[in-house]
């Protein structure tokens, strides 16, 4: 969980260095598509493969804990 503001950041980086002249905004979020759907893929897995590893690792933990009924 340390790296997950380095890495985010990264990914929005890379978006950002397209040009050195204009904007992320004057070029247009879409314009490069397999850049668009690389970062979406990454930020897709790194996601899954971190809160949802934490989220189950919880759901673990409320299923184990006992009643006291």
């Amino acid at each position: 969980m340390v790296f997950t503001v380095p890495t985010l950041s990264q990914l929005a980086h890379v978006l950002a260095i397209r040009s050195e002249q204009h904007s992320l905004f004057s070029i247009g979020l879409l314009s490069n598509g397999l850049l668009l759907g690389a970062v979406v893929l990454t930020a897709i897995s790194y996601a899954e493969t971190h809160f949802m590893k934490a989220t189950r690792l919880l759901r673990l933990r409320l299923v184990s804990i006992p009643s006291s009924s």
